[in-house]
């Protein structure tokens, strides 16, 4: 990944207004140690 790409997803997930949204994961004591960058996908309807 390049930096330039870096930059825009961070910038993504700091907008409020963005689809982008994170889930970050903390251990017993409260240290980062996972993250996932996740959006909303429509989902077919099943017939």
């Amino acid at each position: 990944m390049t930096d330039e790409i870096s930059h825009q997803v961070w910038q993504w997930l700091l907008d409020p207004h963005h689809i982008l949204e994170d889930l970050l994961v903390r251990d017993a004591d409260g240290k980062a140690v996972g993250m996932a960058h996740i959006r909303a996908c429509l989902r077919p309807r099943l017939l």
